[in-house]
């Protein structure tokens, strides 16, 4: 099966934490949802319905979270304009297998994004309890992205699984010419990138 994660259906999430940020709002993320089809088989399902990652069998659950540049895990910050944030996006895989072509669309409103400031990684553990990270789980995450000795490219293009499209939307997986994402069983893939409150 083929995931797409559209953080563009949170663009609700984004402005939201636009909202927190700037005036310490409760809101921090909308449900998780994907589609898919089968591959190979174009008339068995469209890319119409909706998945929802959040399932009790588990599989995928995608969140989003916000760090200070030093690290500081963020929880409700009324924060100035110019600020600079380091967004961590994490999908915990449950699933027994690596979960092939992954892609994530991430829109950056109210925010400017730093240029050459994308990292991945695929080795952190899982949280404890699946789907409910505790602060200090997700402070481990952020280390193990931080911790990546490089940065990629900004690029849209088949050199990484990551990359910017030079507007406003980070996006890793091959949907947006990127490489393929693929995420490995039984850990959190993470990808970390700064940007600057608007």
């Amino acid at each position: 099966m083929k995931l797409f994660l559209n953080k563009s259906v949170f663009g609700f999430a984004v402005a939201a934490i636009v909202t927190m940020l700037a005036v310490a709002s409760a809101a921090i993320a909308a449900d998780n949802a994907a589609t898919g089809n089968i591959s190979g088989n174009t008339t068995a399902l469209t890319d119409s319905p909706t998945i929802t990652l959040n399932s009790t069998t588990h599989q995928l659950k995608l969140v989003k979270r916000a760090f200070l540049n030093d690290g500081t895990w963020l929880n409700n910050p009324t924060l100035p304009q110019g600020t600079t944030i380091k967004f961590v996006i994490y999908i915990e895989s449950d699933a027994s297998v690596t979960v092939t072509d992954v892609n994530i669309v991430d829109a950056l409103a109210g925010f400017t994004y730093v240029a050459g400031s994308i990292k991945v990684n695929n080795t952190a553990a899982l949280c404890a309890v699946y789907g409910s990270c505790t602060q200090a789980e997700e402070e481990a995450i952020y280390a193990a992205v931080n911790g990546e000795a490089s940065f990629l490219d900004d690029g849209l293009n088949a050199t990484d699984v990551a990359g910017y499209n030079g507007s406003d939307t980070i996006s890793a997986g091959s949907s947006t010419s990127n490489l393929q994402l693929d995420i490995a069983s039984g850990v959190v893939w993470s990808i970390m990138f700064s940007v600057t409150l608007d």
